[in-house]
């Protein structure tokens, strides 16, 4: 590849060379290997066209020696594996990191673009499972960074709050229950109508000053 050699290396990743005639061969190993032909040359003295194709090939299929298989870019194609292999893969492997606590996995799964919202035949999801465990840090990030959707539920009707709650995680719930604050504040105003109501001294709602209006809010907060 002449004076493109490091350069081409770096940036496809795949073993190649070409001639002055206009002719260039790419291999990926263990699939198959390329010939090309278009003698118009660049400065480096190698085909134009090659070049670009080999650009063009990289950026759609995940051939370059960088190009992780198990957490392969999820808009690259690799035709050596199955989509639906590659699926279950990045599913098995990114539960498997928050049952283990591993945020450096889950960190990089996040920047390679998994989507973190992806779940298992049962429907639970990498934030289930954390907060299952208890890993506060994991539960931050899948709800600061990540933006995981908090209110998924797997094939039980459990949501990841309701884990935290079964498994006895105070500090996870704590953090579940403060993105959905409309909800958990609607909650909370009901218990307190409900105590403030029908608790203060024994009386009766409609006895006590001032509980006539709480009162009336009570059937709408209900059907919310």
């Amino acid at each position: 590849m002449y004076d493109l050699s490091g350069k081409f290396a770096f940036q496809i990743g795949l073993p190649a060379k070409s001639g002055v005639s206009g002719v260039m061969i790419v291999v990926v190993p263990n699939l198959m290997g390329i010939a090309l032909f278009s003698p118009p040359l660049d400065k480096t003295g190698n085909p134009n066209k090659g070049v670009a194709f080999c650009k063009k090939l990289i950026d759609k299929f995940s051939f370059h020696n960088y190009d992780s298989l198990l957490h392969a870019d999820s808009h690259k194609l690799d035709p050596r594996r199955t989509v639906s292999n590659r699926d279950t893969e990045v599913v098995v492997s990114l539960l498997f990191a928050a049952k283990n606590n591993d945020m450096e996995t889950i960190r990089r799964m996040y920047l390679q673009g998994t989507n973190m919202n992806v779940a298992d035949y049962d429907g639970r999801t990498a934030l289930h499972i954390a907060a299952s465990e208890g890993h506060e840090r994991l539960v931050k990030f899948f709800l600061g960074v990540a933006r995981v959707n908090p209110e998924l539920k797997d094939r039980w009707g459990r949501t990841p709050v309701e884990d935290a709650r079964l498994f006895d995680k105070p500090h996870c719930i704590q953090l579940l229950e403060a993105q959905i604050p409309f909800r958990w504040n609607k909650r909370s105003c009901l218990k307190t109508l409900y105590s403030f109501a029908y608790g203060v001294k024994g009386c009766s709602p409609f006895d006590t000053p001032g509980c006539n209006e709480e009162v009336q809010l009570l059937p709408t907060l209900q059907e919310s």
